[in-house]
């Protein structure tokens, strides 16, 4: 049931708590600050599963969409004539142990997150969305999860779709120095310049023996 009690915090600060607001109440940026990069954080009392509903509405600034799914804001970049996430996919509508490794079911995980059994908890979710990992690497899938998981309107690239990426970029040679992140590589090996962000976040595979 509805939460007995709720805290609303941008960047930690809280802005409104239950008894603040009527239900139906709609607060936009100028009745509040809303900060670039603003972190969001819904606190609940309550029994088990216990929510409340928040919607936002706005617009989006130019180079980020939201995944109507879940509500993830991802940004994008341009790159010649395309248009590419500058982070990863974040979806993760299930998390499953790293040991589970069903072949042809979509398998949804998040790196160093452990659970004994496939969830989909929320509670589950949300712990595994709140790990250093998930924020900075996003999730991981097997084949499976990774064709059905792209948000409306995105695709997996194909070949072809990288080859122009990279000869736009300049080639083999010297494309990965502009696409890595220099957060991970370093700014030795990596300049980033292109604005697509690459990371390295981990691998998914069966265990080894």
């Amino acid at each position: 049931g509805m939460a007995s009690s709720w805290r609303i915090k941008i960047n930690g600060a809280v802005i409104y708590g239950s008894g603040d607001l009527e239900e139906g109440t709609i607060f936009s940026s100028e009745d509040i600050e809303l900060p670039e990069g603003f972190n969001l954080e819904v606190e609940l009392e309550g029994a088990p599963e216990s929510y409340i509903r928040v919607i936002f509405y706005g617009e989006l600034k130019e180079n980020y969409f939201c995944d109507d799914r879940d509500g993830h804001i991802y940004k994008t970049v341009k790159i010649g004539d395309q248009v590419w996430m500058a982070e990863n996919l974040g979806y993760l509508p299930v998390v499953y142990p790293p040991t589970n490794w069903p072949y042809f079911d979509p398998i949804y995980f998040v790196y160093g997150y452990n659970v004994h059994f496939s969830q989909d908890s929320l509670q589950y979710i949300n712990e595994a969305k709140n790990t250093w990992m998930y924020k900075n690497m996003g999730a991981l899938y097997n084949w499976t999860a990774a064709m059905e998981g792209c948000p409306q309107g995105w695709h997996l690239p194909s070949d072809e779709e990288w080859n122009e990426l990279v000869n736009y970029l300049g080639g083999d040679r010297v494309a990965g120095y502009k696409l890595k992140s220099g957060v991970w590589y370093g700014p030795a090996l990596a300049s980033n310049e292109s604005g697509f962000t690459a990371r390295a976040g981990g691998m998914y595979g069966p265990p080894l023996h």
